[in-house]
């Protein structure tokens, strides 16, 4: 199988990834790359590459912050 290349500074909605920061071999032979991002809010967070490509993750949690709240005024 092809290793993705995922370049530093590559954005996925609001992370941008600044490096990989683990590399895990699983038990069938295929890996878990963990990268590190900035959040637009300025969080760092580390999230597995394949939430990022997939869009699984698109924050570091600030987006859900931002519902809830537009939720409550709304209520």
């Amino acid at each position: 199988m092809k290793s993705i290349k995922v370049k530093s500074g590559e954005k996925f909605n609001k992370l941008t990834v600044v490096k990989e920061v683990a590399r895990i071999i699983r038990s069938d032979g295929g890996t878990r790359r963990i990268m590190q991002c900035k959040c637009d809010c300025g969080n760092i967070v580390n999230v597995r590459l394949y939430r990022l490509r997939h869009n699984k993750t698109k924050s570091c949690g600030c987006l859900r912050k931002i519902k809830n709240n537009i939720l409550k005024t709304i209520n």
